[in-house]
């Protein structure tokens, strides 16, 4: 089986999270890769870090999802030296 991650920034999109992780779950479902995406919050200040958690918490979530925020991300690229 082909294993794929992807990384998704996500900016005050709680109204299109949803229904963007059950379009990429459509399209990679019959295939045969198994995936994993990234949600990575830049600073949102709608509902967004809240949904993207509950995607990553969820164990009915198709495609497993990852939370992060953007400082996370800045901490990581600092520590690496990117």
């Amino acid at each position: 089986m082909r294993s794929r991650d992807a990384a998704k920034r996500c900016l005050n999109e709680a109204a299109a999270i949803e229904k963007f992780h059950s379009a990429v779950r459509n399209v990679v479902a019959p295939s045969d890769i198994d995936y994993k995406i990234c949600y990575v919050d830049d600073g949102s200040t709608d509902r967004t870090p809240d949904m993207i958690r509950q995607l990553a918490a969820s164990p009915s979530t198709p495609a497993p999802a990852w939370a992060m925020s953007h400082r996370s991300v800045r901490r990581m690229r600092t520590a690496s030296g990117v």
